[in-house]
């Protein structure tokens, strides 16, 4: 799969993750994994995909590139990851006391 290709290559553990999306970013989720991606609807603003995808720096980089329109579901240990990467981003911009 091409995302595995994008993400693997820097490494990490390979994991099957669940993630929620807004709707308006659909174009670049099928972009990135491609049209034979399974999109389950939430609701008239989301949808959720379950990929298998290496978890890894990069991967977290495009997801915070997309802001607060997508969050990780599951696993549990996935979200914890991306939360201290972002705490990591924010410490570089906390002021010194």
């Amino acid at each position: 799969m091409f995302s595995k290709k994008i993400f693997g290559m820097f490494g990490g553990n390979e994991q099957d993750v669940k993630i929620r999306f807004e709707n308006r970013l659909i174009g670049v989720v099928l972009d990135r994994f491609g049209k034979d991606l399974s999109i389950r609807p939430v609701d008239k603003d989301h949808f959720d995909i379950r990929v298998r995808i290496v978890v890894s720096h990069p991967f977290f980089g495009w997801l915070s590139g997309l802001g607060a329109g997508v969050r990780i579901l599951s696993p549990e240990s996935v979200a914890e990851e991306y939360r201290e990467f972002l705490r990591g981003i924010l410490t570089q911009y906390e002021e010194e006391v």
